[in-house]
């Protein structure tokens, strides 16, 4: 696998992760579910 077919997929799942996270941070739901996720993780 050359260097530039890994960059480039990681670079589509860099958008989709953008995307996915618009998404849900345009949705007050997506953002409280977000921030909560963000609290556990730093808790642990």
């Amino acid at each position: 696998m050359e260097g530039r077919d890994l960059q480039g997929s990681s670079q589509i799942v860099q958008d989709e992760l953008v995307r996915l996270g618009e998404q849900m941070v345009s949705t007050s739901e997506g953002t409280k579910a977000l921030a909560l996720e963000l609290c556990r993780e730093f808790e642990d």
